[in-house]
């Protein structure tokens, strides 16, 4: 079972900041200072998996488990 599956099976199709936190081993304040940075490309990958419902933030479940197999070189050209 990949990581992805894994994920959606556990958590539905989207992550608050502090379920996307506890996967990686964070706090929610650091992720979400992380996310302010412009320049940092782990911030970068994790909003390209941001989603706005409303005033909420939530994480695609499906893209978190993408980034975490190490497929994100098919959004950002580059590999892990």
């Amino acid at each position: 079972m990949s990581t992805r599956a894994l994920l959606v099976d556990l958590y539905g199709p989207l992550l608050t900041y502090e379920q996307l936190a506890k996967i990686l081993d964070r706090t929610a304040a650091s992720l979400r200072t992380n996310l302010s940075r412009r320049d940092s490309a782990s911030g970068q990958m994790l909003a390209s998996a941001r989603i706005r419902v409303g005033r909420r933030v939530y994480f695609r479940t499906e893209r978190i488990g993408e980034l975490l197999d190490g497929q994100q070189e098919r959004y950002t050209g580059a590999r892990a």
